[in-house]
């Protein structure tokens, strides 16, 4: 990573080359940067600003909204992608922010992340870009990748967490001393591995790459097997036939003996008829 000289001569160079950096969505009124946010979710600026002139004509007033069908509002944004859970957020965001704030749009982290639909990311840019809070930064993917390019920062996410998360479970369970050796040689082994994800500096990206090589040597000796035994289908059928013979017989002894348990072998015990 640069010295602190080298970061701030990149930040009087991005001030000189962006003198109006401003948000790309477009919002007339506070509450819509709210909403826009929401659906560049998954989506473009560029198509958000497309969606939402229409939107803000057919609801024009924050209580509009607030009273507005979901099923209306979905029809509108569409196309921004995961409409559904989109419109039902907005539509309570706003009735939130008519009951609870005055109409107003909230200025604190816990305040903003209270409300339907908005995270921390979302929170930081209204912040931000409405009540001008210093110091505020929305350090989402893009974020990340930019700094790293600049070489502000490693350009990872920092620091990762190992509880619960669905690659470590994975290598819990089928990374063993020696994959680290052939695959990741910088590692000794899975806890070496996991403390340097917690304490920051080693990104998704690597880690998945890990365990999709740990992965595939596990299934190679089953897939290597599968085409033995593909070449040797007739073999297969008569296995089966056999085992189904004998899972037969042994379910039907299994079958005699809980009838006669329950006592409801009716045809084998005469003593039920007296």
């Amino acid at each position: 990573m640069k010295k602190k000289a080298d970061v701030l001569h990149i930040i009087e160079e991005l001030k000189i080359r962006y003198p109006d950096g401003i948000c790309s969505l477009d919002y007339p009124k506070d509450y819509e940067l709210l909403f826009s946010v929401r659906l560049a979710a998954q989506c473009t600026d560029e198509r958000v600003n497309k969606v939402t002139p229409s939107l803000y004509a057919r609801f024009p007033t924050l209580e509009d909204l607030a009273g507005a069908d979901v099923a209306e509002v979905e029809r509108y944004i569409h196309s921004t992608g995961f409409f559904r859970a989109k419109a039902r957020d907005i539509v309570a965001c706003a009735q939130k922010l008519v009951n609870e704030y005055g109409g107003r749009v909230p200025g604190t982290m816990e305040e903003l992340t209270g409300l339907p639909g908005v995270g921390r990311k979302t929170a930081n840019l209204v912040l931000g870009d409405i009540h001008k809070a210093p110091g505020v930064v929305v350090a989402d993917t893009h974020c990340i990748r930019i700094s790293g390019r600049l070489g502000l920062t490693d350009g990872t996410k920092d620091p990762g967490k190992v509880e619960g998360n669905p690659v470590f479970i994975y290598l819990d369970a089928f990374s063993r001393p020696e994959h680290f050796a052939e695959f990741l040689p910088e590692y000794q082994n899975l806890d070496e591995l996991k403390a340097h994800y917690q304490r920051g500096g080693l990104g998704d990206v690597k880690i998945k790459k890990f365990l999709n090589a740990v992965m595939q040597a596990e299934l190679e000796p089953i897939r290597n097997r599968r085409k033995e035994w593909e070449q040797r289908l007739p073999e297969v059928v008569e296995i089966l036939k056999e085992g189904s013979a004998v899972a037969e017989k042994t379910a039907a002894a299994t079958l005699a003996n809980v009838r006669k348990a329950m006592r409801i072998d009716y045809f084998a015990d005469n003593n039920l008829l007296k």
